[in-house]
């Protein structure tokens, strides 16, 4: 007879899902879009879609900068991270057409990434998030009745303007294909922890920016 039955989820991972007022988003993708008509000393221009240059260090937009760390530093916290401050070291925006993708990848050399999108025509491309490790490779692709978080092989989010999403910059993510008419623009950002040896023992946390 069994006496007693329980579950237990190992190694889950997080992304937290948070909305920006559009009013603080105004003139961003104007911003942007101006950026990206100076040239190549602006931006890399790729077949269908433009990257700007790293604007951590740019003075503009600092109230929303202040936000974005702000909120990384909050899920660092929930992620039980000790940290003295965090910063953010790269700052990048990307225009695409509809006809951009992005294959899978993560985001080396930083701790923590988000993303921002600011523009999502209908129809935009949707970020997905791939299960970690070997899992997906080795197990059956056996449909399910419903999937959740433990059986699920990849998670799409949506894109929504104004909406962000901050996740583990080991987690593989993608950009789907889109089916839209107009750019699709984001803004994207990866943190580093800044801590003192003693603070990983015991650390209140504050921000940069």
């Amino acid at each position: 007879m069994i006496s007693q039955r329980s579950k237990k989820l190992l190694f889950p991972t997080p992304i937290w899902i948070g909305h920006i007022s559009l009013d603080m988003l105004s003139g961003l993708s104007d911003y942007l879009y101006d950026m990206k008509s100076k040239g190549s000393d602006f931006g890399e221009q790729r077949r269908n879609v433009w990257k700007s240059p790293n604007m951590a260090q740019s003075s503009d937009f600092m109230e929303l900068k202040t936000l974005l760390a702000e909120e990384t530093a909050y899920a660092m916290r929930d992620y039980d991270v000790a940290f003295d401050s965090i910063y953010l070291n790269n700052i990048w925006a990307q225009i695409g057409d509809q006809y951009w993708s992005h294959q899978e990848h993560h985001h080396p050399n930083s701790y923590f990434s988000g993303i921002l999108y600011l523009k999502t025509p209908e129809g935009s491309g949707q970020t997905g998030f791939t299960k970690p490790g070997d899992a997906p490779m080795i197990q059956l692709d056996i449909a399910s009745e419903t999937y959740n978080d433990m059986n699920m092989g990849r998670y799409w989010e949506t894109p929504v303007e104004g909406k962000y999403v901050i996740f583990p910059s080991w987690l593989r993510h993608s950009v789907d294909y889109g089916n839209h008419e107009g750019d699709r623009i984001t803004l994207s950002w990866t943190a580093m922890p800044k801590a003192t040896v003693d603070s990983w023992v015991n650390s209140t946390a504050s921000i940069v920016y």
